[in-house]
């Protein structure tokens, strides 16, 4: 008899990393069969999607609001398809509004519950430890600090490593990438404005400024998001199926707040992190907000390595001031040596096949 598995995420990173997770534990269990919510790399590893993550991917209070009864329609689909189907297992991939909660229907259910990729609990949620103390067997975690930290709230967790290790690498050369994009022999700023509509549409605006205001000085390219319309980008140049190698070969990155900043830092270049959100919601995120990073590539590194600007208005001034800063060339030096320590702490290569093995030992 097959075993069912129900898998969930609920952005563009996370269907990538399930992706890759149903794919080992697939080698592991060819007999598995999965089901859940996910987008295009989830569906093509053989995911039976009861929802697609389209549209879902939400930051902040005020646009869960303003996403809500869709939300909670998607939710409750969900929450009927794990109370009716036969699953051993449900593995929630981090978006922890919505699988928080289903981590509570699968053990009612009595389903096992192993949790992927930790909700950032240690940044600003550790009210909902004893949720997950409640509602899940095992956390396997991909930041070397997070396993302490439920560990020591008595809820057992395990480190695998950080999946992004093996696979940050260039998609071309150099030299290929120049003749592809570049018009000059400007120093190159890669400009990221986030993997979700919201925010790519906040962030644009101060792109925009930032593009007249360097005009002469640095050539600009913008990150394209896969899940966001091309038409948004409108006006500007944009690279697309070579992200890497944008972050590779920029002289610096402007990089909006999330795994972006790991990526870019793995391949040692500096950076200054942004995040324009609503004022309610950076309210609100301020007064929860427990540690003194929000960038993750300062947060593993447990110092501030690279700039950090954020809040519901970042003046463009201010962002070119941090751009002048580290386009020095001693500066810029100096960041890259910082990060090139990353790597060892994010841990070895093999993540995903790691934690793929700890899934099939715990069923």
């Amino acid at each position: 008899m097959s075993m069912k598995i129900f898998i969930t995420a609920g952005e563009d990173s996370g269907d990538l990393h399930a992706s890759l997770l149903v794919r080992e534990i697939k080698k592991i269990l060819p007999e598995a069969e999965f089901e859940g919510m996910g987008g295009k790399r989830m569906e093509k590893e053989g995911v039976k999607l009861v929802e697609n993550i389209k549209g879902l991917s939400v930051v902040g209070f005020q646009e869960v609001l303003s996403k809500w009864r869709k939300l909670l329609q998607v939710y409750n689909k969900l929450a009927e398809k794990l109370r009716k189907g036969n699953y051993s297992l449900f593995i929630p991939v981090d978006y922890p509004g919505m699988n928080l909660r289903l981590c509570k229907v699968a053990k009612e259910k009595g389903i096992k519950v192993i949790y992927y990729i930790s909700p950032q609990l240690w940044a600003w949620g550790e009210r909902r430890v004893e949720w997950i103390r409640k509602f899940v067997d095992k956390m396997i975690v991909i930041l070397p600090f997070e396993e302490d930290f439920y560990r020591k709230r008595g809820i057992e967790a395990i480190f695998v490593g950080h999946p992004l290790v093996e696979r940050v690498v260039p998609e071309i050369s150099e030299e290929e990438f120049r003749k592809k994009y570049l018009k000059t022999s400007l120093p190159l700023i890669g400009l990221l404005p986030g993997s979700r509509e919201e925010e790519v549409k906040r962030h644009l605006p101060l792109f925009k400024k930032l593009i007249t205001h360097f005009q002469g000085k640095f050539e600009f390219l913008v990150l394209r998001a896969r899940n966001v319309e091309e038409d948004i980008y409108h006006g500007f140049r944009t690279v697309f199926e070579e992200p890497y190698s944008l972050m590779k070969y920029s002289y610096l990155l402007v990089v909006a707040s999330g795994t972006a900043t790991l990526e870019a830092g793995l391949l040692c270049t500096p950076m200054v992190i942004i995040y324009r959100s609503p004022l309610i919601t950076y309210l609100v995120g301020r007064s929860l907000l427990k540690i003194p990073h929000v960038g993750l590539v300062n947060i593993v590194m447990g110092k501030r390595i690279v700039p950090e600007l954020v809040g519901c208005r970042i003046k463009l001034e201010d962002l070119a001031r941090e751009i002048q800063k580290i386009a020095k060339e001693e500066e810029n030096k100096r960041i890259r040596r910082e990060l090139s320590n990353l790597k060892r702490i994010l841990g070895e290569s093999g993540a995903v096949k790691r934690a793929a093995k700890v899934i099939c030992e715990n069923l």
